[in-house]
């Protein structure tokens, strides 16, 4: 027996497949840019094909339901590579792509990237991508054989045993990938998506001394149980123009979607520090850099005990939270960037008419309590006045 067991395992009897010629296909971007793709001659992977959960993913980064810009990229049993080209295109940090150890395939997807991406060629990989709390694992697959489906979906069960957060994400109807294929065409047809997410880590506080008391709980365990925990609120500021920064929560938000809501906010995960909080925050959501200069403009204003039920009483949210007020001379909103599977939508209002539709709970915008919208008009008004950056 060969050393190479993975190889033999693939291995077909001799003139299984007839010999078919390396092919091309394209994919149009939703900005028409053409991509490229050489496909290999037939294989017993299928690596001849363009699948149609590659074209789900792509589609999906492009739309940035997921977001590639400055993320790692890791696509496993990537066949042409089409996922990571789009990654690598919308400004991914690192996009390592990789699948079944085979020459023919490994150079193959060398190839389609020389082809697409001229200026960024990906690095050489020489380290592990680490998954944290931020990371996410997106799994797109179609029932090819619909008597196995029970076998398919038990790799989700395994998922969960593992400490992951399993989430069902969609569906689409793509038509059979392979037509003449055995099994009800209505199963065969449908690209599935699925994420799978390592718990989010919350230090659980003391409520009134604000110290962790030791306990470290996942995200959905603190909001099931009401554990208090750190959380960072930003107010961005022009104190020339009077006019407040805030952001649109995305629709596909399981809280409070689609409203008005602060500037920037996020959780405190365990071991961050309010500071590494802010900066994670900014640059992701509305793809703002604190530097060193725009971090002398920020000011900590007060502290905040958040105590709400959401949800139909299903999410506990006691959050003890760090209200910061960031400075910024901001008249065009073009430079920013939004994290679109959080933000949907950015823009300046005056604080007066802000404070009045906070004040008068306006539907549209995110519920606060009267005496933190006392405390937050309170620190404007004395910034305003002086009208200082």
């Amino acid at each position: 027996m060969s050393d190479n067991l993975f190889a033999e395992m693939f291995e077909e009897p001799q003139n299984y497949y007839q010999e078919t010629k390396p092919s091309t296909t394209e994919y149009k971007t939703k900005n028409n840019q053409i991509i490229k793709l050489n496909l290999i001659k037939k294989h017993s992977l299928w690596a001849h094909c363009l699948w149609n959960a590659s074209i789900i993913i792509a589609k999906l980064f492009e739309e940035e339901v997921f977001s590639c810009q400055n993320k790692n990229v890791l696509e496993l049993g990537a066949g042409a590579g089409l996922p990571s080209i789009v990654a690598a295109l919308l400004n991914s940090r690192m996009v390592v792509t990789t699948d079944f150890p085979e020459d023919e395939i490994i150079q193959n997807i060398k190839k389609n990237f020389e082809m697409n991406i001229s200026q960024k060629k990906p690095n050489n990989y020489t380290d592990c991508l680490r998954l944290d709390g931020s990371g996410i694992v997106i799994v797109a697959f179609s029932h090819h054989r619909p008597y196995l489906m029970e076998k398919d979906l038990k790799f989700f069960d395994l998922a969960k045993e593992c400490g992951f957060i399993v989430e069902h994400f969609s569906d689409k109807n793509t038509g059979p990938m392979f037509p003449k294929d055995p099994g009800p065409v209505e199963i065969r047809s449908v690209v599935h998506v699925y994420t799978l997410k390592l718990p989010e880590m919350f230090d659980v506080l003391d409520e009134d001394t604000w110290i962790p008391n030791g306990q470290i709980v996942p995200r959905n365990i603190v909001h099931q149980k009401g554990f208090f925990h750190g959380s960072v609120h930003i107010w961005i500021l022009n104190p020339k123009t009077k006019k407040v920064l805030i952001q649109k929560r995305a629709k596909r938000k399981i809280v409070l979607p689609d409203l008005y809501d602060i500037s920037v906010a996020g959780h405190i995960s365990s071991g961050d520090s309010e500071l590494e909080t802010i900066k994670k925050e900014l640059e992701e959501e509305i793809g703002l850099i604190l530097t060193d200069e725009l971090s002398k403009n920020l000011k900590k204003i007060f502290q905040y005990k958040v105590k709400v039920e959401l949800n139909e009483g299903k999410i506990i949210d006691n959050e003890l939270a760090n209200v910061y007020l960031l400075l910024m001379d901001i008249n065009d909103l073009k430079s920013f960037v939004l994290q679109e599977s959080e933000v949907s939508e950015i823009k300046l209002i005056d604080w007066k008419i802000l404070f009045e539709k906070l004040k008068e709970k306006d539907p549209s915008f995110c519920p606060f309590q009267q005496d933190y919208l006392d405390k937050l008009n309170s620190e404007f008004m004395k910034v305003i006045e002086n009208e200082k950056i």
